[in-house]
């Protein structure tokens, strides 16, 4: 079974939303899918790392620390500036620009 963080419907929409504006360009199918492939692996590849990070530390951690670092993180979670926890998922996929996406 592979790893998850509870992203994969909100990367279904995103994949759904960049194909459409994609298919818009009437360009060939294989440019489409060239296209949608380089845009989107870099971002599926980097939730993949941190599912599997999360995976392997929640597997090698005990149900009475799983519980603590549970309760601490959100504790720093309300502590902590919004800004900072939320650059990772500050992605816009209708405004995302095509021809070089970061």
């Amino acid at each position: 079974m592979p790893p998850h963080i509870g992203q994969g419907t909100s990367m279904a929409l995103e994949d759904t939303a960049l194909l459409a504006r994609l298919l818009a360009e009437k360009t060939d199918i294989a440019t489409v899918f060239q296209k949608f492939d380089k845009i989107r692996r870099p971002r599926i590849e980097t939730f993949f790392k941190y599912a599997e990070t999360s995976g392997n530390l929640r597997r090698e951690t005990g149900p009475w620390r799983q519980w603590l670092k549970e309760w601490g993180m959100w504790i720093m979670l309300k502590i902590i500036p919004e800004s900072w926890s939320s650059a990772p998922f500050e992605y816009d996929i209708i405004t995302l620009d095509l021809d070089s996406p970061k």
